[in-house]
């Protein structure tokens, strides 16, 4: 995700990451990046966030954690900068610098919707109408008080009640549009792009750019993909587990992803080729459904 947003960005970004586990923890420390903080569940300055540790279902951590890396990346900038959270599963084919225009304009807040497909529509009500993939905003701004609020909700409660129409950290945001009137919700086709939205779009790919329809992909949210097996010179994956795309659509998105992946076996070291733990139900399943894809890097 880093390495997409940089291959496109104008300007240097400042990044903080939060690793969850200590195999994340190495890889990024012996990558000494100067322009990255590593930070873990039990070093990040939020006492209230460490105290849930080995209480909160794990989950329901990595949840609540979102808002909580916001706010205190939000805390180390200066007045007017702007500071974002992206899910470490999206991937960038533009700039994000472009993505957050409205931020420059006069707005505060930048968040997206999910824009269910019709297959996907009864999601509306039970997983909110906006996704946390990416959500920025401008210090010194009502985005202060928007996430600080968002933090002490999640801090409050990160549970999925489907009935009682609660979804992690997300369908918090519902009520963001009503509390806070410089918001912004990024329009662009190509934004947020995702397995429960991409069924509403056709899909292309011409001179090394994908279309969706007709706008430049922006960035997609690879929620669902599952990895069987990993190496340098082949992949095996499902593209999104859990959803019905119609045909093979975004194949041409889901290859570009998977061939960075294995760009990063072959250059960057750290990663290792590996089986992932699927059973073999998983793999049975898999196969006699249809859904494996298999990728040759060459």
């Amino acid at each position: 995700m880093i390495q997409s947003v940089e291959r496109f960005a104008a300007e240097k970004i400042n990044w903080t990451v939060l690793a969850l586990d200590e195999e994340t923890f190495q890889f990024l420390t012996e990558k000494k990046l100067v322009n990255l903080e590593i930070v873990t569940l039990d070093s990040i300055d939020d006492k209230d966030l460490k105290a849930l540790k080995g209480i909160r279902p794990w989950n329901q951590l990595c949840w609540t954690s979102a808002a909580c890396l916001l706010r205190y990346v939000n805390s180390k900038i200066h007045e007017e900068e702007i500071a974002g959270y992206i899910d470490a599963d999206c991937f960038f084919f533009y700039d994000v610098l472009k993505t957050l225009q409205p931020l420059h304009s006069g707005s505060s807040i930048a968040i997206h919707e999910h824009r269910y497909s019709q297959d996907r529509a009864k999601w509306l009500n039970l997983s909110g109408r906006f996704n946390v993939g990416l959500v920025a905003g401008v210090k010194g701004t009502e985005f202060d008080q928007c996430i600080g609020r968002w933090r002490m909700q999640v801090l409050d409660n990160c549970e999925v009640d489907l009935v009682a129409g609660k979804c992690g950290d997300q369908t918090y945001l519902n009520e963001w549009p009503e509390l806070y009137k410089n918001i912004a919700v990024l329009k662009n086709k190509g934004v947020a792009v995702a397995p429960w939205n991409l069924n509403n779009y056709k899909v292309t790919k011409t001179n090394n750019i994908i279309k969706i329809d007709d706008s430049n992909l922006q960035f997609f949210h690879f929620h669902g993909l599952e990895i069987g097996f990993i190496s340098k010179w082949v992949t095996v994956y499902i593209p999104a587990a859990g959803y019905s795309l119609i045909g093979n659509r975004g194949i041409q998105i889901y290859r570009a992803y998977i061939r960075e992946l294995m760009k990063l076996l072959r250059y960057e070291g750290g990663l290792k080729p590996a089986f992932r733990r699927r059973n073999l139900t998983w793999w049975t399943k898999s196969i006699l459904k249809n859904k494996i894809k298999i990728q040759f890097y060459y």
